[in-house]
């Protein structure tokens, strides 16, 4: 009874933590608009507001605190072989990148 206790306690935290980052964006003037290329728009702009990037990262710490919940060693595991494998790939296609890089100015004519 105690686990759904604090998942109501929560759920509340967390409404009001987004209440409260409503309220921040709406009066930084920040609106998102439509969608950009098919992807939802970015609430909130790298130039926003200390106190509205304060109120972000509650909202983010108290979802944080749900998946820990709510989350089993199954979705645990996922979540970090996900984790693991975007970062591989990413670091993949910097390496290669510099490879076309090098090998694209070895092979350039010389003047």
């Amino acid at each position: 009874m105690q686990a759904l206790a604090e998942l109501e306690s929560q759920s509340k935290e967390l409404s009001s933590a987004i209440d409260n980052l409503i309220a921040h964006c709406q009066r930084a003037q920040l609106y998102a608009n439509g969608t950009v290329h098919g992807k939802p728009p970015q609430v909130i702009p790298h130039g926003a507001p200390a106190e509205v990037h304060r109120a972000r990262e509650s909202v983010l710490a108290i979802i944080s605190r749900l998946q820990v919940m709510l989350a089993g060693p199954n979705d645990f595991l996922k979540q970090l072989a996900s984790q693991v494998s975007r970062q591989f790939f990413f670091s993949l296609s910097r390496g290669l990148a510099l490879f076309h890089d090098v090998f694209s100015e070895q092979n350039q004519p010389a003047d």
